[in-house]
């Protein structure tokens, strides 16, 4: 299950993918678009250039974006994404709304992102446009 804070006043137009697997980024981003008029798009394999994009984004304060985390990724995990991006932004911010999307099914992984204060919900892969209705519509 997920927890959702999405504003249904203000649908999101910029969203942050971040995961290694490139189907599962090409899924993600047609969902996307499928569900919202004209997104904004930014997606990453490379967790720290995602890292370092966020923090720009963070400093300059133009980017309300909803990011899709994975949490399996070689050289940074969505965990470490997490424990950098706890250091740049603040927990309850709305400049950003993150997600972790995985195919994970470790009841560790739900536990640990249902507690995380930067985390806003897990969502099972792969990223539907149904899912994003659920997220979004909620």
């Amino acid at each position: 299950m997920h927890k959702s804070h999405a504003n249904s006043t203000s649908a999101p137009t910029c969203f942050i993918l971040i995961d290694d697997d490139i189907v599962a980024n090409m899924l993600a981003q047609m969902s996307i678009k499928r569900y919202f008029n004209e997104p904004v798009i930014h997606i990453f394999t490379n967790p720290a250039d995602a890292v370092n994009f966020i923090t720009e984004g963070e400093k300059y304060n133009n980017l309300p974006c909803t990011v899709f985390l994975d949490i399996n990724m070689p050289i940074l995990s969505g965990w470490d994404v997490l424990d950098k991006l706890e250091k740049i932004i603040n927990a309850g911010t709305t400049a950003f709304n993150i997600y972790i999307v995985s195919s994970s099914i470790d009841p560790d992984d739900k536990t640990r992102a249902a507690e995380h204060p930067l985390v806003n919900g897990y969502i099972e892969k792969p990223l539907t446009p149904y899912l994003m209705q659920e997220v979004f519509a909620g």
